[in-house]
């Protein structure tokens, strides 16, 4: 039995697919949701065109366990248009926020943000295209990573500065780019390296990790940029600075690295065809997720999760806080509280 019932699932979900998630607490989730659509119809469509949804779900424990279904009042939505590919994130400080943002081709990085009462609209950069790729928590903050190195932290409301002493600098000039038929164009004719960034973690404000295209890898000491000996320039994706005082690297085809600044080295040799989404430090474990599979680096081995000996398979987004895992797929959402599985949607 899931969690949501047939009648909220019709509601919220029927017509949709689940393309990200976060964890807030042990209580409270958000999904991220896109309208289905044919191929047909999304071949004349820019992406910003096809309507978003947010939901936010309240994690009621005692149902949960009970096997009781959901009913729609713990169910908030809020449903949008003109947002390119979001992603959804939380800010803890300087006070908890649920953000959406429009990452790639939008002109300011316009981000949504949920308070207790109202929806807010703010600007990442506005009027220079800052080209966001991936948003996450970072010790308490929002962060905005993407196109030509760009990182961004969001120290108030409506305040995103941008941290760039010691990355190369890019200049972008819109009235220029506004002359070619999109941006990849212009960027093409400007003859620079072009680098994005696709990841970040950090063990505090002072101590942070970037990673991106081609073996790109730049640490942060609270002051500058400094970049990293990487042995490979092989695509890096995900990030995480784990309690146990390694930063772990996703790379191409799934591989995983681990290491701190300039010394690095290759502990599982991926045999994929994608790369992994996301990678969280969960029950002392690194747990991975990719379009294909569910994995755990349990120290020595990559290892598919198991449950009352049998083998757990999942894969797409996830998320982790507050002592729980959550795992979305296009229509499923499944969160794992340290001991028991339980089917959401």
């Amino acid at each position: 039995m899931t969690y949501i019932s047939k009648s909220s699932y019709k509601k919220y979900f029927s017509g949709w697919v689940v393309t990200s998630c976060v964890v807030k607490s042990n209580q409270l989730i958000s999904l991220c949701l896109r309208k289905e659509i044919s191929s047909k119809k999304a071949s004349s469509l820019s992406d910003d065109e096809i309507p978003t949804r947010l939901l936010t779900i309240q994690i009621d424990k005692t149902v949960l366990l009970s096997n009781q279904e959901e009913n729609s009042e713990h169910i908030e939505q809020i449903e949008v248009d003109s947002l390119y590919k979001p992603k959804i994130a939380i800010s803890i400080f300087p006070q908890e926020h649920l953000l959406m943002v429009s990452t790639f081709f939008d002109l300011n990085g316009t981000v949504l943000l949920k308070g207790d009462n109202d929806w807010l609209v703010e600007a990442i950069d506005e009027g220079h295209l800052p080209g966001v790729i991936n948003i996450k928590c970072v010790n308490g903050y929002a962060y905005a990573v993407g196109s030509d190195r760009s990182v961004y932290k969001r120290e108030d409301l409506n305040k995103w500065i941008k941290l760039e002493n010691g990355l190369p600098e890019i200049s972008i000039d819109k009235s220029e780019a506004d002359k070619f038929d999109n941006f990849d164009d212009y960027f093409d004719s400007l003859d620079i390296e072009e680098k994005n960034f696709n990841d970040i973690d950090g063990f505090n404000e002072k101590d942070i990790y970037v990673v991106g295209s081609e073996g790109d890898l730049w640490y942060y000491d609270g002051t500058i940029w400094n970049q990293c000996g990487f042995p490979s320039n092989e695509e890096l994706t995900t990030v995480v600075c784990a309690p146990d005082g390694q930063v772990y690297i996703g790379g191409e085809g799934g591989n995983l690295w681990a290491g701190r600044e300039h010394s690095w080295r290759c502990i599982y040799q991926g045999t994929s065809s994608v790369e992994w989404n996301e990678m969280r430090w969960f029950q002392e474990q690194l747990w991975l997720c990719s379009d294909y599979e569910l994995k755990i680096w349990d120290g020595k081995q990559m290892v598919n999760p198991v449950h009352n000996g049998e083998e757990i398979e999942l894969r797409g987004h996830m998320d982790a806080r507050d002592g729980v895992l959550l795992v979305v797929d296009t229509n499923s959402a499944v969160l794992f509280d340290g001991t028991d599985w339980h089917s959401i949607v």
